[in-house]
């Protein structure tokens, strides 16, 4: 369990402070992964980067080695690149001062030559135990605990989602881009470019 959240003016400038979670970035050797932290508890949203069983695929997650920030007086934006084999990774995270509850997530993934990879974001949810309200291709409402809201994650039309196990006290979440079958990622991906695009906020239950 991660430790309580600490005071704003000692948090790294990459770190994003929501009414109720604080999005850290976090260091993984020799790349950057990140994980939503929420006011009234541990990790509940921690991004997954290489998976041992599944190294030939390529990573689960975008790879980012690096990160800026830049803000005005309508956003704070949170700018990542990276580079994964033949594969540039770029990120924006924003967070609207009007939206306060919410991170919007743009990902681009620029293929420079054909090879059999999974593209998408992979996220473990952890909350004993998981509650999901809802679920489909679209959307993902999860109960968040001793709290009265639910976070919701919404995917773009560029985009699909996907929940599967994770043990006993966790389940995993994958976004993807529409146009990438993960079901055919053994097929080699042609040279381009894919995004995919999704929202994290905290909404009131219905």
């Amino acid at each position: 369990m991660s430790e309580a959240p600490e005071p704003e003016s000692a948090l790294r400038p990459d770190t994003i402070v929501l009414p109720q979670a604080v999005f850290r970035i976090v260091e993984l050797q020799d790349r950057l992964a990140h994980v939503l932290v929420p006011i009234t508890s541990g990790d509940l949203l921690r991004s997954v980067d290489l998976d041992p069983a599944e190294q030939g695929l390529g990573p689960t997650s975008p790879v980012f080695q690096e990160s800026h920030v830049e803000k005005d007086a309508a956003s704070l934006r949170l700018m990542l690149v990276g580079q994964w084999a033949k594969v540039h990774f770029s990120a924006v995270i924003e967070h609207r001062f009007d939206r306060p509850d919410e991170l919007r997530f743009g990902i681009a993934a620029r293929v420079r030559q054909p090879a059999p990879i999974r593209l998408g974001s992979t996220y473990t949810l952890f909350a004993v135990p998981v509650q999901i309200r809802a679920a489909d291709t679209n959307c993902v409402e999860i109960a968040v605990p001793d709290s009265d809201v639910v976070l919701r994650i919404e995917a773009a039309e560029n985009s699909r989602l996907a929940l599967a196990e994770a043990g006993r006290s966790a389940l995993r979440l994958q976004v993807t881009p529409a146009q990438n079958d993960p079901a055919a990622s053994e097929t080699p991906l042609p040279a381009r470019t894919l995004q995919w695009d999704y929202v994290v906020r905290w909404v009131k239950p219905a």
